[in-house]
C-alpha cells in the first residue's frame, strides 16, 4: 500500500500508525473514519455533508495529516463527523485526502454475512468496505482501530 511517496507492504502499518498517533493527541471527540478508494472517480457509497468552512483537499495522506487534521478541526470542529475520504488515481499513486464529513451509504453488505448492530460507525464502515472501488476503511474509536475489508473486519488494533 503506496501512501505519501512511501511504499510499504500491503499491512496497514503506516495507516494504523497515523491514527494512533491522532489517538494519542486527543484532538478529537468522537470516532474517526478513513474511507480508501483506488480509481478516477468519486464512489456512490458515499456523499459531502456541507460544511463551512470546508478545510483544504487534495494533499497527501502522509506523516502531515495528524497536524493538518489538528488544523481543519480548530478551523470547524465538525468536519470529522462523517468519514474522511483518501483517493487514488491508481495503485501506483498515494492516497490523497480528497474529502471531509462525508457520510457512508453503502447499500448493503454481503447477503450470506449478516452483521450484528455493533452501532452506526462500525456497521457503516463494515458495509462501505464491501463497495466497489472501495479499498478498505478504517475506524479509530474507542482506543482501538478497526480495518475493514471486502465487508469483513480484518483486523483490530487495541492501542
Amino acid at each position: 500500500m503506496r501512501i505519501g511517496g512511501d511504499t510499504a507492504d500491503t499491512g496497514i502499518g503506516p495507516i494504523a500508525e497515523i491514527l494512533r498517533r491522532v489517538n494519542i493527541e486527543d484532538f478529537v471527540s468522537g470516532p474517526v473514519l478513513l474511507c480508501l478508494s483506488t480509481g478516477p472517480r468519486d464512489l456512490d457509497c458515499f456523499e459531502q455533508m456541507p460544511r463551512s468552512p470546508m478545510p483544504i483537499v487534495g494533499y497527501e495522506f502522509d506523516g502531515t495529516f495528524v497536524e493538518r487534521f489538528r488544523k481543519s478541526i480548530e478551523l470547524n470542529r465538525s468536519v470529522h463527523d462523517g468519514a474522511i475520504i483518501l483517493r487514488r488515481s491508481s495503485h501506483s499513486h498515494p492516497y490523497r485526502v480528497t474529502g471531509w464529513s462525508q457520510r457512508l451509504v453503502a447499500r448493503s453488505g454481503p447477503a450470506e454475512k449478516p452483521v450484528m448492530n455493533r452501532g452506526s460507525a462500525y456497521n457503516s464502515c463494515l458495509a462501505t468496505s464491501y463497495c466497489e472501488g472501495v479499498d478498505g476503511v478504517f475506524l479509530l474509536s474507542s482506543n482501538t482501530i478497526y480495518h475493514f475489508v471486502g465487508g469483513l473486519e480484518s483486523a483490530e488494533f487495541k492501542l
